[in-house]
């Protein structure tokens, strides 16, 4: 049986909200196959079809609810109304993003291809439209018609939802609210040196903006005090959250002088998680992403960026030294980048001309 991977059917009849019903499509005696593995809607949430996803079924899904999300959230366009936007690629191309894509999971990566080309097709328009709208005295704006604001080419922030799940489930594992108030109140002053000024009324506050769908951030630390709640409470964080996840709230408050201490910490805490190999990974990329930061000064660098800030300052200040010499002094001062193949790379770039 040759797996054709999946198939998106939308239903309208008689539902005020197109349903999405999801169909794993197989080949078997020459013939289609079809499999239903359930149905969501912007009302009903999609985990249970998530569960029984392949990989790569993955990778298909991923894409296709990050492209409904995009209409819907800049045109207010619900899945019965998309039309279809096709581009090729070549086909070495095309493997090489789902490798990315499969990679950058085990780092907590964000990287869902078809919105990436949705957000840059996206910001490039707004960008052309102003252009345009410049040179023919503001007579032609399609986008904007459409109420949508063509100065702001900045990123939409991160859906919340699955930070609002740990909220959701430290208020149902309470007997009360006053009781969450008190165990938030004693984790944050006690173990991360926190105010303790939660109260009752904060948690009826969260419940009401998650019930009504609304997105109201919290300090992104109440979700890693929320994670000791649920651990004194004998609950599983990673049951509530992906493991992913729970490692990046873990250690806002958690981290320590080294890596090796860090996990150490970690696996105390979560000691069925001391084998998982996405929060080792995650836990590390937080340590070298220190490291990329103190190479240029700047937050969340890109490494390219980050290695050629450091070395064009440093050759400033040695200008009679070599590329032995340059990877020598990076290697003392970014421990945990040490002989990294591809930034000793980048450094031997600024050497071409040297013998040695």
């Amino acid at each position: 049986m040759k797996i054709m991977l999946l198939k998106f059917r939308i239903e309208t009849l008689r539902i005020k909200q197109p349903r999405i019903v999801v169909l794993r499509l197989s080949y078997k005696d020459d013939k289609v196959i079809e499999k239903a593995l359930g149905s969501f809607s912007s009302k009903r949430p999609y985990d249970h079809i998530v569960k029984q996803l392949t990989t790569e079924e993955l990778y298909e899904f991923e894409n296709f609810v990050k492209a409904l999300d995009f209409s819907k959230l800049n045109f207010n366009c619900n899945a019965d109304k998309l039309d279809r936007f096709i581009i090729k690629v070549a086909p070495e191309f095309k493997k090489a993003i789902f490798k990315l894509w499969e990679k950058a999971k085990e780092f907590n990566i964000t990287f869902i291809p078809e919105h990436e080309m949705l957000l840059s097709v996206f910001n490039r328009a707004k960008v052309v439209e102003q252009q345009l709208a410049l040179l023919t005295n503001d007579e032609f704006k399609p986008l904007n018609e459409l109420g949508v604001d063509i100065t702001n080419i900045h990123s939409p922030k991160a859906s919340l939802k699955e930070d609002q799940k740990l909220i959701v489930a430290v208020i149902e594992k309470t007997k009360s609210l006053d009781e969450l108030a008190y165990l938030f109140n004693n984790i944050a002053s006690k173990k991360y040196h926190k105010a303790p000024k939660f109260k009752p009324h904060h948690f009826e506050f969260l419940v009401k903006q998650i019930e009504q769908g609304r997105k109201q951030p919290s300090p992104k630390w109440y979700y890693t005090v929320a994670i000791d709640v649920l651990c004194e409470k004998g609950i599983k964080p990673d049951t509530i959250i992906s493991v992913s996840l729970l490692t990046e709230h873990w250690l806002r408050l958690n981290r320590k002088e080294t890596i090796e201490k860090t996990i150490a910490c970690f696996n105390n805490q979560f000691p069925h998680l001391k084998n998982n190999s996405t929060c080792k990974n995650i836990t590390r990329a937080s340590f070298i992403n220190d490291e990329l930061s103190k190479m240029c000064n700047k937050p969340n660098p890109i490494p390219s960026n980050a290695i050629e800030c450091w070395i064009e300052k440093w050759k400033e200040r040695n200008p009679n030294k070599t590329k032995i010499d340059a990877i020598k002094s990076f290697n003392r001062e970014f421990p945990l980048l040490a002989n990294n193949a591809f930034l000793v790379e980048i450094i031997g770039e600024h050497f071409k001309t040297e013998s040695e």
